[in-house]
């Protein structure tokens, strides 16, 4: 089975991967697409150096990680999908100036934020400054990467800790104030600047670099490669070949989008194409992208934040997902070959009618 057997063109791979993507992110040109990629770099090496050399205090290391991260949102997600995607419009410039501001306090007072006693020292007027337009900034950038739902989640809690104490029964709590969820969410090691930013910060960035740099080596190619010769004979060939690319794929990427946007712009025309539903497509692929987060053995981030909070090397808990992990895809192959047995979509050659 190959691109050309099945007349998949360059466009069908970039529509499939647009849609994957849901077409949010801009296409900088220009001096503005090599600054944002000397950007990118950049954060790559203050991750290798500190990888090589040790990590800073722990706030300041994750603030400048996430003053990293926003920046780059800032500047390559849109608002919406109907801006104008070659150029990084003022409001946004206004964001990433705001974004360095605010966390840059962050980053050079970090010592001094860990020394204050949490709740009891009072926050200055330009500490509430600063935890206010980092709040916004950081619900922005969720909105634009995460989507609505979870934004929605995020002002939903905040909103709890603002009127709790106006909530019936069990729900109630003693209320607290703006200056007492600022100190929680910004002057302490509890809320944003929590364990799971910590781990994102020292360990996950470096693994998915890691998988970044195979897939740009032509890794991801191969491995897709690899599925279509081990699963394109068998019944229900191209949704099989989706299950395994997203298998092997997962064991460098640990991620469920990054496995849908290197396999599903291949795999989603290619079972469209030989007679599979366009939803059906979508399933199979998402379904098998999602199981890249626990195939070791670079898994999602819940598995450094499992290793961290209990105390235990990484190796361990990726060694006690390798059974979960093969059930997993067992499982989706399994009711991917019955699928096909029962609609027996067309194949695009007879050996495809063969047992899988």
């Amino acid at each position: 089975m190959s691109q050309k057997d099945l007349n998949l063109d360059v466009k069908d791979m970039d529509e499939a991967q647009s849609e994957v993507l849901g077409n949010k992110q801009r296409t900088l040109v220009g001096v503005t697409g090599k600054v944002v990629s000397f950007l990118a770099i950049l954060m790559s090496l203050f991750h290798l150096y500190t990888a090589f050399f040790g990590v800073f205090e722990s706030i300041a290391q994750r603030s400048i990680h996430l003053a990293f991260a926003l920046v780059l949102v800032f500047a390559l997600y849109r608002p919406t999908k109907n801006q104008e995607g070659k150029r990084i419009p003022w409001y946004d410039i206004v964001a990433i100036l705001l974004v360095l501001g605010s966390f840059q306090y962050f980053a050079l007072n970090a010592i001094d934020i860990s020394a204050r006693l949490t709740y009891v020292t009072p926050l200055s007027t330009l500490e509430i400054v600063i935890g206010v337009i980092a709040s916004i900034l950081l619900i922005e950038a969720t909105r634009r990467v995460v989507g609505r739902a979870f934004t929605i989640i995020v002002l939903a809690f905040l909103g709890y800790g603002f009127f709790g104490q106006y909530l019936p029964g069990g729900l109630e709590h003693r209320g607290f104030d703006l200056m007492w969820i600022l100190d929680h969410l910004f002057y302490s090691t509890m809320g944003v600047f929590s364990t799971p930013l910590g781990v994102s910060a020292t360990f996950i960035f470096l693994f998915i670099l890691f998988g970044k740099f195979l897939e740009v080596s032509g890794a991801g190619n191969f491995f897709i490669n690899l599925s279509v010769g081990l699963m394109g004979k068998y019944r229900g060939g191209p949704a099989k070949t989706a299950v395994a690319g997203s298998a092997i794929l997962g064991t460098i990427s640990g991620s469920a989008v990054a496995n849908t946007a290197t396999t599903g712009p291949f795999t989603i025309p290619l079972m469209k194409r030989t007679g599979y539903k366009g939803t059906f497509a979508a399933a199979v692929e998402a379904v098998s992208s999602a199981g890249g987060q626990i195939i070791p053995p670079i898994m999602g981030a819940a598995a450094f934040i499992i290793a961290s909070y209990l105390g235990v090397p990484y190796i361990e808990v990726a060694i006690a997902a390798i059974i979960p992990a093969i059930l997993y895809y067992v499982c989706v192959y399994f009711q991917v070959d019955l699928r096909a047995k029962k609609r027996r979509p067309r194949w695009y050659a007879k050996r495809n009618d063969s047992k899988g």
